[in-house]
């Protein structure tokens, strides 16, 4: 049975009829997290012969559970006191998963409200702009329209009464009928 640790992601391979009944517990050599492990659900209850090099366990006594790294064991030729054991500086396990789960998501979301409140201020920008260009358009039109219409009934005027005389008014650039 191969066990991981939560917060380096370090491989145990361990025998699973050594583990008891209610679980085992031990730390992670790498960097010291404690791991808890359960007994599997299919194996038997009762652990094969223990080897002669160790001593069974007493009535009452809890003993820890034997591991190993899952990677090849270190020559014995070297010794634990040379060098204390560092804790890894590098993110866990459980950090590398909040990162990715929580802090990303976050982040894109942000950007993703970021872009929404830019586009969405371009879009009122450019309708504000065409909307007044509409609205001053609009009263030109309809001047213009009302104009040629009232220069159509000027014209049906004057050519129903020949009669009426053309006079240039001072400050105006047309000829407009006057009325004897």
């Amino acid at each position: 049975m191969i066990v991981i640790c939560e917060e380096c992601g370090k491989k145990y391979r361990i025998d699973p009829a050594k583990i008891p009944e209610k679980g085992a517990r031990f730390k992670c050599k790498s960097c010291s997290n404690v791991i808890t492990v359960s007994k599997p659900e299919g194996t038997p209850s009762e652990p094969p012969p223990s080897p002669a090099n160790q001593m069974p366990a007493q009535d009452g006594e809890e003993r820890p559970v034997a591991t190993e790294p899952a990677e090849q064991k270190k020559p014995a030729s070297i010794k634990k006191s040379q060098k204390p054991r560092r804790k890894p500086t590098g993110l866990g396990l459980r950090t590398k998963m909040a990162l990715l789960f929580v802090f990303i998501p976050i982040v894109l979301i942000a950007a993703a409200g970021a872009l929404y409140l830019w586009q969405l201020n371009t879009l009122a920008s450019d309708i504000t702009s065409v909307s007044s260009k509409v609205a001053l358009r609009w009263p030109r039109m309809l001047y213009r329209k009302n104009a040629r219409a009232v220069a159509k009934q000027c014209n049906l005027y004057l050519a129903s009464h020949p009669q009426t005389q053309s006079v240039r008014l001072p400050g105006l650039h047309h000829w407009h009928p006057l009325k004897m």
